[in-house]
């Protein structure tokens, strides 16, 4: 079965692995992480944010936070 639709967007509170990013930004799926999420949610237009569609999951020092806390 097949959908048509304008955009598809992958939203998740968590951050994407690059395998699935990189399959989303293949298939010009739009992937909204917990950063682009908030600035979606605080009124950024949708389309601003496809702009910038698989880059970017916060800084070095937060990514490496983020794997030191949820690495166990």
């Amino acid at each position: 079965m097949h959908f048509a639709a304008d955009i598809a967007i992958f939203v998740a509170a968590t951050r994407f692995s690059r395998q699935a990013e990189a399959f989303a930004v293949g298939h010009q799926i739009l992937t909204l992480h917990r950063d682009f999420f908030g600035l979606w949610n605080n009124g950024t237009p949708l389309l601003s944010l496809a702009e910038v569609n698989g880059r970017g999951q916060g800084g070095a020092t937060h990514r490496s936070r983020w794997k030191q806390t949820h690495s166990k």
